[in-house]
């Protein structure tokens, strides 16, 4: 595998985890956000 190549796997590795990380805050954010909602009701 040439250097490039390893460079942009690396790249979009590195993409798909914070794109995990994202929908992940995103689930916690959207279940804070019924907790509160929750409580409120």
């Amino acid at each position: 595998m040439s250097v490039t190549a390893a460079k942009q796997e690396a790249a979009i590795a590195g993409m798909m985890l914070r794109l995990e990380q994202e929908k992940k805050a995103q689930l916690e954010e959207n279940r804070a956000k019924r907790l509160l909602e929750a409580q409120v009701l």
